[in-house]
């Protein structure tokens, strides 16, 4: 699937894939390309999945992404000491220890990070486990590229009274200068031993869930409605919860599979 749609009373979000932004571009180094996820989001499949015309109609998007991330050296430190502690609590053995060490660690990493998009609120934020307070340049990237993404849909979803180009294809920039680019306020990782993907699909579902303190079986979030009310110490609990929920999927779908043989 390309995309998802969650309502929740009148709010309703859009959920892209994780192949949104590659086939964007615009990180990476990619050049932007528009005309490759036109398609994703056209007013069709917006009524279809979401009963809108518009993404300026949406309550909130979001959009998973991944990055390059180069670690600073002490985040390569605490690794590299969360490895050995690894190593020592399943008793490998001394070759393999030696091997393990003698294996340089990667400064630059693939990375998970969470980007949202408020169109009523003219925001995108990115949500990032591992940016130390700051937004990085490549999350700039990101942000660039969804705010110009944002300006290309609109130009041919929206009237023109809501629309941030102007009728020469150019950026108004009165209306795009009033979108806030941003860094979105979340728990931050410590031992950056991989938790990333976790961090993001964590903010995913309480984005998702629009802080409501109902529960939600489709969603099979922990109990937890907001952003600051989870830590590091409950992400072991949240990456079970999202492995059942995949396994259990992945079950449904073998399940229907058989059934239609």
């Amino acid at each position: 699937e390309e995309a998802w749609c969650k309502q929740r009373g009148d709010q309703t979000t859009l959920i892209l894939s994780s192949f949104f932004m590659t086939n964007l571009g615009g990180t990476r180094g990619q050049l932007y390309r528009y005309e490759r996820v036109r398609r994703w989001h056209s007013a069709r499949k917006l009524q279809a999945r979401c009963g809108v015309n518009s993404i300026m109609q949406l309550c909130r998007i979001l959009v998973p992404v991944n990055v390059p991330y180069r670690m600073a050296s002490h985040q390569q430190n605490a690794r590299a000491g969360r490895v050995q502690d690894l190593l020592k609590q399943q008793q490998v053995s001394k070759e393999q220890e030696q091997q393990q060490e003698q294996q340089p660690h990667q400064e630059q990493e693939d990375h998970w990070v969470l980007a949202e998009i408020q169109p009523a609120k003219c925001s995108i934020r990115v949500y990032d486990s591992a940016d130390a307070g700051t937004l990085t340049d490549t999350s700039w990237d990101v942000l660039r590229a969804l705010r110009q993404w944002v300006a290309d849909a609109s130009q041919e979803q929206s009237p023109a009274a809501d629309s941030i180009i102007t009728p020469s294809g150019l950026i108004d920039s009165d209306r795009a200068g009033g979108w806030t680019l941003e860094r979105g306020d979340s728990p931050q990782r410590h031992d950056f031993t991989g938790d990333c993907g976790v961090y993001m699909l964590a903010n995913a579902c309480i984005l998702a869930r629009s802080g409501s303190n109902s529960s939600d079986s489709e969603c099979s979030c922990p109990a937890l409605v907001t952003l600051d009310a989870y830590s590091e110490a409950d992400i072991p609990q949240w990456r079970t919860t999202f492995a059942a929920k995949l396994l259990g999927a992945s079950a449904r779908n073998e399940a229907g599979r058989q059934t239609n043989r």
